[in-house]
C-alpha cells in the first residue's frame, strides 16, 4: 500500500499555521514546516539598551510580536534549522536581533531553503543581504525546488537525509529491501511447479524406436526455445531479423504494427475534472498540496520554454 508522506505532515503544518501571524504559510514555510520538525524553542534576546546599562544581571528574554511575514518566516526557520559553524556578519555585528542564535536551513543536493540565509537576516527583510546565502551561491548552491519535498520525505526529513538529525516524527521506517522484493515468492513458485520440459520416462524400447521418439521433440523444443528467447529479450538486430524471416514468414502470421499515432487520454479528459499527473485524492482536496503542485508545474512550463527557446536559437541564426 502506497504512503502519502503529505498526508502524514498535516499535523505539523496544522500545529505551524497557529504560530504565524495570518494563519497561513507561504510556499516556502509549507516546505520549511514539512521538512523540519521543531528541534529548539526560539532563543528571543533581551534589550540590548537594557543589557548595557545592567550588566552582570540576569536578562529577560524580549519575545517580539510577528508583524509582518518575514517574521513569521523568520521563527518557523529559527524553531527549525541548524547552527552554522561560524555565524553571518548581520548576527555577529547587530545587537537588535531578534535570536540570539545563528540559524539556518541545511543544504540537499547543492539545494536550500531560502538560498542558506538565516532567520535574523530574514526577519529585518536582508535575505538577499545575509553573507551565509551569498557564500552559499558562490559555491555553486542553487535555489531550492518544491519538487525535491517529496524527495527529501521519503529519505525522512532534511536532518535525517544528511546525517544529522532524526528522522520526521509520524513517517514510517526505511523498507527492507526483502519485503519490496518478490524474487524469492517468483522463485518458489516457479520450483514447485513440475517442469515442463522433462518428459516422462519412456517405456523400454529398441534403439529405432528412441530415435524416432526422442530426436522430433528434441529438434521441436530448440526452435521454440529460441524463439520464446528473442521475444523475452526483445532482441531486434539484423542477424536474428535474416536467421527468423524464413522461419516466421512460413509458421507465424505477421504481428500487424501498431498505429503510431496513439491517444493515451480522449479530448473528454481535459474538463477539469482528472490531472494527466499522479495525484492522490487527499492532495486533490488539501489546498497546500494543490498550491505545491501548481508551482511546481509553472516551474515545468518555464523550463520546457526555456529549452525550446534554446534549441530554436541554432535553427534561427543558420537562416
Amino acid at each position: 500500500m502506497d504512503v502519502d508522506y503529505m498526508e502524514l505532515r498535516k499535523g505539523a503544518i496544522t500545529e505551524a499555521k497557529k504560530t504565524t501571524r495570518t494563519g497561513k504559510l507561504t510556499m516556502t514555510d509549507l516546505s520549511v514546516v514539512k521538512l523540519l520538525d521543531v528541534i529548539r524553542e526560539a532563543d528571543w534576546t533581551s534589550n540590548w539598551e537594557v543589557q548595557e546599562q545592567e550588566q552582570g544581571q540576569e536578562q529577560t528574554p524580549v519575545i517580539r510580536p510577528l508583524e509582518t511575514t518575514a517574521h513569521s518566516s523568520a521563527l518557523l526557520l529559527q524553531q527549525r534549522g541548524i547552527k552554522p559553524q561560524a555565524a553571518c556578519d548581520l548576527c555577529i555585528k547587530t545587537k537588535n536581533k531578534p535570536f540570539q542564535s545563528c540559524v539556518c536551513a541545511p543544504a540537499f543536493r547543492r539545494h536550500a531553503l531560502r538560498l542558506g540565509a538565516c532567520a535574523n537576516c530574514i526577519w529585518h527583510g536582508r535575505e538577499a543581504h545575509c553573507s551565509l546565502r551569498k557564500d552559499f551561491v558562490a559555491a555553486g548552491g542553487m535555489k531550492w525546488m518544491f519538487t525535491l519535498d517529496l524527495i527529501v520525505l521519503h529519505a525522512g526529513g532534511l536532518l535525517f537525509s544528511e546525517g544529522i538529525g532524526r528522522r520526521l516524527k509520524g513517517l514510517p521506517g526505511p523498507v527492507p529491501l526483502r519485503s519490496m522484493s518478490r524474487t524469492p515468492t517468483a522463485s518458489k513458485a516457479t520450483s514447485s511447479k513440475p517442469a515442463p520440459a522433462l518428459p516422462p520416462a519412456p517405456a523400454l524400447t529398441t534403439g529405432r524406436q528412441r530415435q524416432r521418439q526422442r530426436q522430433p521433440p528434441l529438434t521441436k523444443s530448440k526452435v521454440e526455445m529460441g524463439s520464446s528467447r528473442r521475444l523475452a529479450d526483445n532482441f531486434s538486430t539484423s542477424i536474428l531479423g535474416k536467421r527468423s524471416a524464413s522461419a516466421s514468414s512460413s509458421t507465424e502470421p505477421k504481428p500487424e504494427p501498431e498505429p503510431q499515432t496513439k491517444r493515451t487520454r480522449s479530448a473528454k479528459g481535459c474538463d477539469g475534472k482528472l490531472v494527466p499527473w499522479p495525484c492522490t485524492t487527499a492532495s486533490w482536496n488539501d489546498p497546500d498540496a494543490l498550491n505545491t503542485i501548481y508551482s511546481d508545474l509553472r516551474r515545468h512550463m518555464c523550463a520546457v520554454k526555456r529549452r525550446i527557446e534554446e534549441l530554436d536559437e541554432p535553427a534561427g541564426s543558420m537562416r
